[in-house]
């Protein structure tokens, strides 16, 4: 008899059996069913994965799309050639953006609407932009069967709208797909007022019909994932949603497809987002997990123990190597910075997005290629070859290079910072990774930074700085050779009578038709520079002196014949030239500008539209004598107490209400002995060259804690319990002089003791000049004071190359930011970046920020939006008299 024989005929043979292989089913349906639930939340994982993929590189292309509109609306070269309207040039310039842009086409409209030039590199018709409105506009359009982002934005050139630029972005372009295709698993689809857009050439999709008709609403079993939105237009928790769509593909066969999408916003319009994968291999996978489920039955039923230990150990670890390689993966393609890996020889292994974007090739063709023939990096100041994969293999540790060109085999160069650190295995060298980030951009910036530290804004003639570093370069020059130069200071005659008939505009129109005369005339290798206000300098390199008389006299003519016009008005201006020479002699700049700066003035007084040639000897003991006489009226002053204590207020950008300031600047003027008031310009200078500061100094504190003694002595640190801010009611200038003076210590403390003035209610107010000649000192008088209670604020910041450099080396609470930078901050972008930035790298240091300039509402309005703590300047309230019967002040919260 047959063994299935007997277990038919033996019911408890038969119920063992069912006992023991009942377990086998209950594991067998668990597995099934876990096995079912792991492959649709690998499908899942997948998708979302690629849709996140997809989501950023939207994003991305989106904001650098944008970005690349700004700059290009910002364009000089742009605005210059719509403003003079040279359309030929306009349209190779435009053409050329192409080469460096992600614009699916580019068109210039002028004030009126009209396009004046246009460019594409679609094979559509280029939709029609909106009319000029002076507001950045942006819209989505389907054209043809392209998605188009259209951006526009007004061309205005010095507050002067030109027309307007107008740019699309194709959002399932070559731009996007050629990103997304190899990046993702399944088919990227965008669906925007019912109509999709799959990016994927080679694929169409017809959906079957539906209730709805709707691919994204043809939904079976679908089921909501909680996810976060990424930074995009619409900056929100989102919910992903997952279905299920059956299609007919190109070649007309069903398919089912498994999805993700997610809604999204782009130019204010609803968007949606969406990857779908083919469901073969979801199936396949359920037929092979089904072998793999009677493996397992199987191995239960010989080794149940070991086999269920060893298969949850090997989950566990094939998930988390999964989720570590997802985390990679998705990390270097979405880092901005390029990374490149290769082996021991310098053959290419990997390379991410960002690397294969720089170097304008895919990661295919440049994989097995050796790093030299995929790029070069040289140093952009020297030529010298940078990138030395052969130093590693000696040895040496990471490099790290700043200034760097990167070109790539395109020809495309680049401004990288970059470095090179070995990948060992043990002790031995497998490779190298060389990180590079594109800061093109902050290069630009600093030069342009550099041009403009050097240059008159009005006229883009060298500033008075400059001027004075290029007649210094010239006198050093001069030493040692016979070679002679002449310098020239040219003041205008009733320039004051055109600026106060037809206001500043019209002044700041002949300023800059002045200067182009002035240009005009002269040879290029001469320097013109503005002065300030109406006054000019001009060095003429290698000319006599004889040759230098007859050229002022020819800039003399040339002003002299000029008739300016503006509007219904007439205006005839003249010149008067001071003249110097300039020899082997010549070895003090100060005496050479105050010599010239003399003959000018004498020029003037001889009748003007003349020119007076000027000795540096005899205008050196005339000037002596001059500053001699009022430093001893200024030390005369101090003596007899005609100095006068000013205030102005400094608020909170939040309550910016002068009547309930918080703090205030102490400022310092003085009265001449006829009782005028003489401005801090035209004795302060005086009193730093001669060491009357110190004394000044310590008139404006002992005077401040007499006359506000009151006021300060009422000061109380902060009450933890209702977080007011009361750091301190006045703040000081301080000099160099009395920064490096140990003694001024010691006063400071007396002071201090003997009106009983506590230290908080005090702050010292510091230059940037100042420590930068003395910063041990500075620092160990600021250590000092603070030791006490006071505050110290660091003015003018912003104004020095070297600010960032001493900053986190200095122990101050307040960072004023140089109201050059803050007057302009509505005009100039790079003011503008400027003043952002300092506040930033302020607020990382936790420092409180001040700006200072703030001459009008709309300033103020602007630094607050920014994110400045405090403001200053004439827009808040003007400097007052310090009375001490004003009522004491009333600490509100900054």
């Amino acid at each position: 008899m047959d063994p299935l024989t007997r277990l038919r005929r033996s019911p408890i043979a038969f119920a063992v059996v069912a006992a023991m292989l009942l377990p086998v089913l209950l594991v067998a349906t668990v597995l099934w069913r876990s096995f079912s639930a792991q492959i649709q939340d690998s499908y899942e994982k997948r998708l979302m994965t690629s849709l996140n993929i997809f989501e950023l590189v939207i994003t991305e292309g989106v904001e650098e799309f944008r970005g690349t509109l700004a700059r290009l609306a910002a364009d000089n070269t742009l605005q210059m050639t719509v403003n003079l309207d040279i359309r030929p040039q306009l349209r190779r310039y435009l053409q050329s953006q192409f080469e460096i842009s992600e614009f699916a086409f580019v068109s210039v409209l002028d004030k009126a609407g009209e396009t004046i030039a246009t460019a594409s590199k679609m094979d559509v018709t280029i939709p029609a932009c909106p009319p000029p409105s002076g507001q950045v506009a942006e819209s989505l359009l389907a054209q043809g069967s392209y998605l188009l982002l259209v951006r526009s934005l007004p061309l205005v050139q010095k507050s002067k709208t030109l027309g307007q630029v107008c740019a699309g972005f194709a959002l399932h372009g070559d731009t996007v797909s050629d990103v997304v295709r190899p990046r993702i698993d399944g088919l990227a689809v965008i669906e925007w007022q019912g109509r999709r857009f799959i990016l994927d050439n080679a694929i169409q999709i017809t959906v079957l019909p539906s209730d709805n008709g709707q691919w994204f609403e043809s939904e079976v079993a679908g089921r909501a994932i909680t996810g976060t939105q990424a930074d995009g237009d619409a900056s929100q928790t989102d919910a992903y949603e997952s279905f299920d769509v059956t299609a007919l593909t190109t070649h007309q066969v069903e398919q089912h497809f498994h999805g993700l999408k997610k809604r999204y916003q782009i130019a204010g319009q609803p968007v949606s987002l969406g990857v779908l994968v083919d469901m073969k291999e979801y199936d396949s996978g359920q037929k092979h997990s089904l072998l793999i489920i009677a493996f397992v039955v199987a191995a239960v039923l010989l080794v149940t123990a070991f086999g269920l230990r060893m298969f949850g150990l090997r989950r566990q670890v094939e998930r988390q190597l999964f989720i570590e390689r997802e985390k990679a993966v998705v990390t270097l393609a979405s880092i901005a910075d390029g990374v490149i890996t290769t082996d021991r020889n310098g053959d290419i292994t990997y390379a991410n997005p960002a690397a294969e974007k720089l170097l304008g090739e895919k990661g295919p063709t440049l994989y097995a290629t050796h790093i030299y023939d995929a790029l070069e990096l040289k140093s952009e100041s020297t030529g010298e070859r940078l990138l030395d994969i052969e130093r590693l293999a000696n040895g040496q540790n990471e490099v790290e290079f700043e200034d760097a060109v990167l070109t790539a085999r395109t020809g495309r160069r680049t401004a990288v910072h970059f470095s090179v650190a070995p990948i060992e295995k043990g002790s031995l060298l497998s490779g190298a990774v060389i990180t590079f980030r594109d800061v093109h951009h902050e290069r630009e910036l600093r030069r342009r930074l550099a041009w403009k530290a050097s240059r008159d804004d009005l006229t883009g003639l060298l500033n008075r700085s400059e001027f004075r570093r290029s007649i210094g370069t010239m006198i050093e020059g001069a030493r040692g050779n016979d070679d002679h130069h002449c310098l020239l200071y040219i003041d205008l005659d009733e320039f004051k009578v055109v600026n106060d008939t037809c206001g500043h505009r019209a002044g700041d129109e002949l300023l800059r038709q002045v200067s182009a005369s002035l240009v005009g005339l002269l040879r290029q290798s001469d320097t013109v520079a503005r002065l300030g206000g109406d006054e000019f300098g001009v060095l003429l390199r290698h000319c006599s002196r004889t040759r230098g008389v007859e050229l002022a006299e020819q800039i003399i003519e040339i002003i002299n014949d000029k008739r300016f016009r503006y509007r219904d008005r007439v205006f005839h201006v003249g010149a008067s030239i001071g003249m110097v020479s300039m020899n082997r002699e010549t070895d003090n700049i100060e005496d050479l500008l105050s010599t010239v700066d003399a003959a000018c003035y004498a020029a003037k007084e001889k009748g003007r539209n003349r020119v007076f040639v000027g000795e540096v000897d005899a205008a050196k003991i005339l000037h002596r004598m001059d500053e001699l006489s009022q430093a001893s009226s200024i030390r005369q002053a101090v003596k007899e107490d005609r100095l006068v204590l000013y205030r102005q207020s400094i608020v909170s950008t939040s309550n910016p209400n002068p009547g309930l300031e918080v703090h205030a600047e102490v400022l310092v003027r003085m009265r001449d002995e006829s009782g005028e008031l003489v401005p801090p310009g035209a004795f302060i200078p005086i009193a730093e060259r001669y060491g009357l500061m110190q004394e000044i100094d310590r008139w404006v504190v002992r005077h401040l804690f007499e006359v506000e003694g009151t006021r300060l002595r009422a000061w109380r640190p902060a009450n933890p319990a209702d977080g007011i801010d009361r750091d301190f009611v006045y703040s000081i200038n301080l000099s160099g002089a009395s920064l490096t003076d140990p003694t001024f210590l010691d006063f400071v403390r007396e002071q201090l003791l003997h009106y009983s003035i506590p230290g908080g209610a005090v702050a010292f107010e510091i230059t940037e000049t100042q420590i930068i000649t003395h910063l041990d000192k500075a620092v160990a008088f600021i250590t000092a004071l603070k030791d006490l209670g006071c505050r110290f604020l660091l003015d003018d910041f912003g104004s020095g190359m070297s600010s960032f450099g001493y900053l986190k080396h200095l122990p101050v609470d307040y960072l004023k930011i140089d109201g050059l930078f803050v007057k302009d901050i509505l005009t100039d972008p790079i003011d503008r970046a400027m003043v952002k930035m300092i506040n930033e790298i302020g607020h990382t240091m936790r420092l409180i920020t001040i700006a200072e300039y703030v001459e009008n509402t709309a300033i103020l309005s602007h630094i607050t939006k920014l994110g400045v703590d405090m403001a200053q300047g004439f827009g808040i309230s003007k400097p007052e008299e310090l009375s001490p019967t004003e009522p004491v002040l009333q600490i509100v919260k900054a």
